[in-house]
């Protein structure tokens, strides 16, 4: 039995915590459904934002943006993506991409 302390480090920071899902294997199934679930919520305020033009998913949106810009500015101004941006910008990516297929599937 591991005396405390001795044992694997806890994570210091939220960019080592994130990075210990990529890394660990047993934990990269959790990673894929986060990252699904928030590609699905992201694609539905993208589809409601564009295509339904509801107001509070617009303002939904835009917080969004404005918290993902911040990040990156950060992160860039370190010279260097860390884990958390790389994550945002995947979740963008993925949740564009998800609203198109919606789209071009006709289920939104």
């Amino acid at each position: 039995m591991d005396e405390p302390g001795q044992g694997e480090r806890e994570p210091r920071s939220f960019e080592e915590w994130l990075g210990s899902f990529a890394s660990d294997s047993s934990l990269r199934p959790v990673l894929v459904v986060a990252l699904g679930c928030f590609t699905a919520i992201g694609a539905g305020a993208l589809l409601l934002a564009v295509r339904g033009r509801s107001l509070p998913a617009i303002a939904a949106l835009a917080l969004l943006a404005l918290g993902s810009a911040d990040l990156l500015v950060r992160d860039l101004r370190r010279r260097r993506l860390g884990p958390a941006s790389r994550m945002v910008l995947a979740l963008w990516a993925l949740s564009a991409g998800a609203a198109v297929g919606a789209v071009a599937l006709g289920l939104a």
